[in-house]
């Protein structure tokens, strides 16, 4: 976002980044709201635009003040159990429109949460069979985040 010369703010087309000074890092400015993401998020932590670059969720923490996942788009849930419940109909919507990709996304981040409370087992088995059904596209971001995922379960 910048102010044009007759003082009118400009949002641009497309998300833009800009270097900072000092401590702080590399920032990917929403041009739907103008908040100021960090570069590697796919989502705008404020609005949930989508910015349609690559990223890989694993390990992605949310600053303070994000009420969508910079990593996902979804909305950030205050608890776990909230969370859980979104994965879930996450999941149901893109297996009734066949989506796998997002399914597999889904599951990833489900599994993900699933690891933090111990779970496992039931991580891996969901996982497993989501990854399971890909026969190409191994390159891709997502499932090179499931398998790694797969590979900390077991």
């Amino acid at each position: 976002m910048f102010t044009t010369t007759d003082g009118r703010l400009h949002f641009p087309k497309e998300p833009s980044t800009q270097d900072t000074s000092g401590a702080e890092a590399r920032q990917m400015i929403c041009p739907n709201c103008g908040f100021q993401n960090p570069a590697k998020v796919r989502f705008c932590g404020q609005c949930a635009r989508p910015f349609g670059r690559p990223y890989p969720h694993r390990g992605f923490e949310n600053p303070a003040g994000f009420r969508f996942c910079g990593g996902c788009g979804t909305r950030r849930a205050e608890n776990r159990i909230e969370a859980k419940s979104c994965f879930r109909r996450a999941l149901d919507i893109a297996r009734r429109q066949k989506a796998k990709s997002w399914e597999l996304r889904a599951t990833t981040s489900l599994g993900r949460l699933l690891q933090q409370r111990g779970k496992d087992n039931e991580a891996r088995r969901m996982l497993a069979d989501i990854y399971g059904w890909f026969t190409e596209g191994f390159d891709t971001a997502d499932l090179k985040d499931a398998k790694a995922l797969l590979r900390e379960l077991s």
